[in-house]
């Protein structure tokens, strides 16, 4: 499990997270902890709030360029407008090159590229789901 020494040295935190990560369940904290929780005191808050759960989201707070894309990597384009463009990639990082690409999300990460128009965000998850019952795609997600 994860140790202060893996926090020194982002090499051994990533070996750490590599082997570990993929075990752990994936479960919101409202569930994980929240609905076991005992003496939980809540407080009136005024501050603005966004789920980043969702792809939409983080395009709210990415600087778009001026056709409306928002993106994070090495992004070019012609001719493309209001996309979300995220380079999750953490080796062999090359551009990202779209043409005529419009209102879709776009993500790539090492082992897999996603594709999706911003209309059918919701249906990721379903995508997700997919992935994992399949097992040649299983340690995707």
């Amino acid at each position: 499990m994860y140790s202060s020494s893996a926090a020194k040295s982002p090499a051994k935190l990533n070996k750490v997270l590599a082997k570990e990560y993929p075990d752990i369940t994936k479960i919101s904290i409202d569930y994980a902890l929240m609905e076991h929780a005992q003496n939980v005191v809540c407080a009136n808050g005024a501050f603005e709030w966004d789920d980043l759960g969702a792809w939409p989201a983080l395009a709210r707070h990415l600087k778009a360029d001026p056709e409306g894309n928002c993106a994070v990597g090495d992004f070019i384009h012609v001719d493309a407008a209001r996309n979300i463009i995220f380079d999750a990639r953490t080796k062999n990082r090359t551009p990202i090159a779209v043409v005529g690409l419009r209102d879709s999300i776009l993500v790539q990460t090492d082992d897999a590229v996603m594709l999706a128009h911003k209309s059918q965000s919701q249906k990721i998850k379903e995508m997700v789901t997919k992935l994992r019952e399949l097992p040649q795609y299983k340690k995707l997600v």
